[in-house]
């Protein structure tokens, strides 16, 4: 290496999308970069052993307009792209830093009006009662305080939240009055089916700041055969009506897909419509659970194929905002990370007893109760990975692999479900390798068309 010299780092994907060069360091907090083919030129020829000097002959050779300003100024943009680095690479820490968001999710009601084939809790009449709701805001938003967080980020869930919706919006007023208080942000979102939806309950929404995630798995054809009523009848049209309402009153809402071998073949007649509707969305691949129908895991191939298709009709009518970090399940580009959720770090649910548990998937594991003296304590040391504190670097061949820092390795609970074993990789790791490099070239696509 030729002292002064700008450097490459060890690890890249490339690219060559629309006349660009698509570049992306699994290092990188800056993320995918977009090169034009000046900067892409003058990028191949960094390789630690040619000088700034012999960089700009080259250059100029190429280019007899180009200045030397203008080099330094193209190595220094690779540099801020921390896609090359000059003397020291700029390797981020990753899950060093301490997390400014918990995530709590509060289980309101065992109670729901659908009886959906891959849902994972056992339907009861138990509820979380409006007192013991506002104990756990109120115990939750002071720890958090506590142990630094910044914001707490509530996820109202069941059952269906919309049961409970007096209740509900009582505890968001309660734990927004709370938080302002204790000096905290504190952040609500409802997950729900929108079957109850009404335009009065939207607006009531939207006046308290509420966002919402909707639950919807296809054209109707296909949300019917997995989202039903008691009585085997499909929600599908109850659950658009409710979408009405939410785009009447102007709600900040995105729509939650989960995917499952009984309506991966909607998905993309889905994807065109949400897009249409200009309404967000997300992808969730189906978890084995103990409450689940059978033979609802996808084959991968097939899972792959239709992840194709909506990826191509999503090139087709590409919106200005990203959406890179919402189309593959547990795959976020938003930061290097070394697992795929916040288990045992900043993530913890509640259920309506005040039982707390590492994931939702696993409710009835209890690791500690709200009435502890120090809760985020008992979701860090009821960490259930083994061995404890596994991160992808641990997982084979996971810690070989260039994705490894946006997948995290997958769900840990599918793997072990699957696998036996917490230290493999996911069983979803075909479709992730697979996918991510179309995902980056729908984002390249999105940033050369935007302008970036």
């Amino acid at each position: 290496m030729v002292m002064n010299a700008p450097q490459r780092y060890d690890e890249y994907y490339f690219d060559e999308v629309d006349g660009f060069r698509l570049v992306w360091q699994p290092f990188s907090v800056v993320g995918l970069v977009v090169l034009n083919p000046e900067s892409a030129f003058l990028f191949d020829l960094v390789d630690g052993n040619k000088s700034f000097t012999e960089i700009l002959g080259l250059c100029q050779k190429n280019d007899k307009a180009i200045t030397q300003k203008t080099v330094m100024r193209i190595l220094r943009d690779l540099e801020s792209a921390q896609i090359i680095y000059w003397k020291q690479p700029r390797r981020v820490k990753i899950d060093v830093q301490h997390p400014k968001t918990l995530g709590i999710w509060m289980h309101t009601t065992n109670q729901c009006n659908l009886r959906c084939e891959y849902c994972y809790i056992h339907k009861t009449t138990a509820n979380m009662n409006l007192e013991r709701g506002k104990q756990i805001l109120s115990k939750i938003l002071v720890n958090a305080k506590e142990h630094q967080f910044e914001i707490v980020k509530f996820k109202y869930s069941g059952g269906e939240v919309l049961l409970r919706f007096d209740e509900a919006m009582e505890l968001v007023r309660f734990g927004k009055d709370k938080s302002q208080e204790i000096g905290i942000e504190s952040q609500h979102v409802f997950l729900t089916n929108a079957v109850l939806m009404t335009l009065k309950k939207a607006k009531a929404i939207k006046e308290a700041g509420v966002r919402v995630m909707v639950s919807l798995d296809g054209p109707e054809v296909y949300h019917d055969q997995v989202r039903v009523f008691p009585s085997g009848k499909g929600s599908f049209q109850y659950v658009w009506r409710g979408i009405t309402y939410l785009q009447l009153a102007q709600v900040p809402f995105n729509v939650s897909i989960t995917v499952t071998e009984k309506n991966v073949d909607g998905i993309p007649e889905l994807v065109q419509r949400l897009l249409e509707e200009k309404i967000p969305f997300v992808f969730n691949f189906f978890r084995e659970n103990c409450e689940a129908g059978s033979d609802l895991m996808t084959v991968n191939e097939h899972l792959v194929s239709k992840m194709k298709e909506v990826y191509n009709i999503i090139e087709d009518n590409l919106p200005p905002y990203s959406m890179i970090s919402g189309l593959l399940d547990r795959v976020s580009f938003g930061f290097p990370h070394l697992n795929a959720c916040g288990v045992g770090r900043n993530y913890l649910v509640i259920n309506q007893k005040g039982d707390l548990a590492s994931c939702q998937l696993e409710i009835n594991r209890k690791i500690g109760s709200i009435d502890d003296s120090d809760p985020i304590q008992a979701m860090i040391d009821g960490n259930f990975m083994r061995p404890k504190g596994l991160t992808v670097d641990q997982k084979k061949p996971c810690n070989v692999c260039l994705w490894r820092y946006v997948c995290g390795g997958g769900c840990p609970l599918l793997t072990n479900s699957i696998k036996g074993r917490y230290d493999l990789s996911s069983p979803y790791c075909e479709v992730y390798r697979a996918l991510i490099p179309d995902l980056l070239r729908l984002e390249a696509k999105r940033l050369i068309r935007y302008k970036f």
